[in-house]
């Protein structure tokens, strides 16, 4: 499971971004059930995995993004 944020519209469900180190990545996942307060993500993720939960849609669907 995931916290539940605007990424999840913005990337239509499909496309999230992984946090590793100073980058961004962006990976594709399989979403299952959702709830109003988190997401149940089926594929794609790691347990442990980082990623970003704010609005996403700024990135321009970018394949990897650097952080400040």
């Amino acid at each position: 499971k995931a916290r539940r944020g605007p990424y999840l519209e913005a990337g239509g469900g499909r496309k999230i971004y992984i946090v590793e180190g100073d980058l961004a990545t962006q990976r594709s996942v399989t979403v299952g059930a959702t709830s109003i307060t988190e997401v149940e993500i089926l594929s794609g993720l790691e347990e442990g995995d980082t990623i970003v939960i704010s609005d996403t849609s700024r990135f321009q669907d970018a394949k990897a993004i650097l952080l400040r």
